[in-house]
């Protein structure tokens, strides 16, 4: 962890940079009615596949917004 603020806020903001894509690309699946199968497999974002638990963790992200978006919110 970094020892000085700005190190802390600059995570933070790393961090919280692709959750509104992650949020939106999730709403385009649901509002298309392909969750839950195939908003796993289909859901994808190139920027951040180098990132560290992407490829493992991705598929929930997508379970995520299918519960908030598939329910037709």
């Amino acid at each position: 962890m970094p020892s000085s603020r700005r190190g802390r806020i600059a995570s933070a903001v790393q961090f919280a940079l692709p959750l509104p894509r992650l949020r939106a690309h999730g709403k385009k699946l649901a509002h298309e009615g392909k969750c839950w199968d195939v908003a796993e497999k289909e859901f994808k974002l190139p920027a951040y596949e180098n990132w560290p638990g992407y490829a493992g963790n991705v598929q929930f992200i997508a379970r995520r917004y299918c519960a908030l978006w598939g329910r037709g919110t």
